[in-house]
C-alpha cells in the first residue's frame, strides 16, 4: 500500500511547484547545500531534456502569423546542460543551455545532436 502511494504522489510530481510553496529561507538553504555538494547532488540529475509538442497550425495576432517559435529552458543549480525541443507547423526548434565551466561550446553538442539525426533519417526508406 505505502509504495503504490508513493507511486501515486510521485507520478505527477512537479519539483517547481513545490519549491513556489517553500519559504524562502528554505530554497535558499537547498541552493547552499546543493552548491556545496560540488555537483555531486541534484534533484534533477545533471541533465534535462524536454520535448514539448507545439501547434501545428500557425498562430495569427490580427493579420500577422507567427513564423517561428522558440523556447528556452534553464541550467540551475545542480544541472550543467538544457536541452528543449519545441514544435511549431510542424518544425522543430531546439535550444542547448550548458554551463560554460562544464561544456564550454554548446555548438559540440548541437553539432553532435544534427550527426545523430541525420543518421536515423538516412535509416528512413525513400517512399516511392
Amino acid at each position: 500500500m505505502k509504495a503504490h502511494l508513493r507511486e501515486t504522489l510521485s507520478a505527477g510530481a512537479d519539483l517547481n511547484a513545490v519549491f513556489q510553496l517553500c519559504p524562502p529561507w528554505l530554497v535558499s538553504a537547498i541552493r547552499w547545500y546543493i552548491n556545496r555538494q560540488k555537483g555531486a547532488l541534484g534533484f534533477f540529475g545533471n541533465l534535462v531534456i524536454s520535448n514539448v509538442p507545439g501547434p501545428r497550425e500557425a498562430i495569427y495576432l490580427n493579420r500577422y502569423k507567427l513564423d517561428n517559435w522558440f523556447s528556452t529552458g534553464q541550467v540551475f543549480d545542480g544541472s550543467c546542460l538544457n536541452m528543449t525541443m519545441w514544435s511549431y507547423c510542424d518544425k522543430a526548434s531546439l535550444c542547448i543551455l550548458a554551463d560554460e565551466e562544464v561544456i564550454p561550446d554548446g555548438w559540440l553538442v548541437y553539432n553532435a545532436f544534427v550527426k545523430e539525426l541525420d543518421a536515423l533519417a538516412a535509416l528512413i526508406p525513400e517512399q516511392a
